[in-house]
């Protein structure tokens, strides 16, 4: 055994997932030349099929900022992009408001760990669409002295409770 092995990594470089990606751009105001990423293509090594993944169909993100009848207008597109990823591949999006960018390198352990990390550095407009997690529900201080005095003299008086109140001085 050669020590050298002992610093090969624990994974080794042929079980990497190897491929190329490119982000789905999409400029709604062409004036404006706002840009927003819509979603990731994958293409693994040696094969043609392209893996993606788009926005999700709620575009809680985009309704806030562009209304209702904008957002309806991208989820059609998103269909269409979906359908055109599927078929028609990386060459020729689906309308003049989207782009793709070129094409890069990238590795990893599994097409859907690729996918899922590219995910989410590149789309920022999901975040909005994350489930709020519920507030805890706030103690009622007022309501905690009452339980907790009637629960007190209900225990035993004499021994927990006192009612006349105590006063402390420093001297």
């Amino acid at each position: 055994m050669n020590w050298t092995s002992l610093l090969e990594s624990k994974y080794a470089a042929d079980a990497f997932i190897k491929g190329h990606f490119f982000v789905i751009k999409f400029t709604p105001d062409i004036v404006a030349q706002e840009v927003h990423n819509l979603g990731i293509g994958f293409i693994q090594e040696g094969e043609s099929k392209i893996r993606f993944r788009l926005l999700d169909s709620s575009l809680r993100g985009f309704n806030c900022i562009y209304g209702k009848e904008p957002t309806e207008g991208l989820r059609l597109l998103l269909d269409s992009l979906a359908l055109a990823l599927d078929t028609v591949g990386y060459t020729s999006p689906p309308s003049a408001q989207v782009k793709y960018t070129a094409l890069m390198p990238i590795a990893g352990l599994s097409v859907k760990s690729i996918i899922d990390s590219l995910y989410r550095d590149y789309i920022h407009m999901d975040h909005y669409q994350q489930e709020k997690k519920p507030k805890p529900s706030i103690l009622n201080t007022a309501e905690l002295r009452k339980g907790l005095k009637s629960n007190l003299q209900s225990i035993n008086r004499s021994s927990y409770y006192q009612e006349n109140k105590v006063f402390l001085e420093s001297v």
